[in-house]
């Protein structure tokens, strides 16, 4: 049986995991290049870097998002196979 405070911990450890999916190489590569693109567009705006920044960003949240789906199905994968 399920329990809301399970369930609410179940959740907590759900957003850990989708955080840390940011934590690797290339998401942070791309979070300071869309720093750095909001930066160059504050000091010298007009140049195209806010678009630049914007789509930086964009990629970040699907590119972790999709790792974090893919991660979760790969650990129900071996409970699923166990049930049959």
């Amino acid at each position: 049986m399920c329990t809301p405070l399970s369930r609410r911990n179940r959740t907590g450890e759900h957003i850990k995991k989708y955080m840390r999916q940011f934590r690797n190489f290339f998401s942070i590569l791309l979070i300071i290049g869309a720093i750095l693109s909001f930066l160059g567009e504050y000091l010298d705006p007009g140049k195209g870097n806010l678009y630049i920044g914007i789509a930086l960003g964009v990629v970040v949240i699907p590119n972790g998002t999709f790792t974090f789906v893919q991660e979760y199905q790969d650990a129900k994968l071996p409970v699923s196979i166990l049930t049959g």
